[in-house]
């Protein structure tokens, strides 16, 4: 029922031109997405997320949240290819913030959540120097990264960065 009320609160705010409306119509259409994804159903979670991700709500706060999580429901679904497309335009996006960043831009931890999420969909479709190379950028720190970084290095041969990384991991 949330997803037809949201349905019904788009419809209503395309009708009016108040950025209040549009502020809870994205922030309604991200939480539908977040509960269709916790349900599982990847579907309907990505159809809420895509309304956000459009260019309709590119000036939005939460626009760049809801491509990030397109690219998850791509994943989630088994489309590898899409969701690294998904997830290398958010990073294609970061090198141009990351420009700014010397005009007193900042870059944000959302990058570096968007550099790992497309490292662990190179790792999934056994693109190893990829992963490698995409994890290092996001400067990854937790267990799992570390993990899977070495785990990356090893399948892609290089031995002493898989080893450098399993350490960190145990310590």
């Amino acid at each position: 029922q949330h997803a037809s009320a949201v349905d019904d609160l788009d419809a209503a705010a395309s009708k009016m031109t108040t950025t209040d409306v549009t502020d809870a119509v994205a922030v309604a259409r991200c939480r539908a997405g977040v509960a269709s994804l916790a349900s599982g159903d990847v579907l309907h979670a990505r159809r809420h997320f895509s309304v956000v991700a459009s260019q309709k709500y590119k000036d939005h706060p939460e626009h760049f949240n809801a491509r990030f999580n397109v690219a998850v429901c791509d994943a989630r679904s088994g489309n590898l290819d899409k969701a690294s497309m998904g997830f290398q335009a958010l990073v294609d996006y970061s090198i141009l913030a990351g420009a700014d960043d010397e005009l007193g831009g900042a870059r944000g931890p959302d990058f570096e959540r968007a550099w790992a999420a497309l490292a662990d969909v190179q790792l999934a479709s056994e693109r190893w120097a990829d992963a490698v190379d995409n994890y290092e950028l996001a400067s990854i720190d937790d267990a799992d990264g570390l993990h899977n970084l070495g785990y990356a290095a090893f399948r892609a041969g290089l031995l002493v960065k898989s080893r450098a990384a399993f350490k960190k991991v145990i310590g």
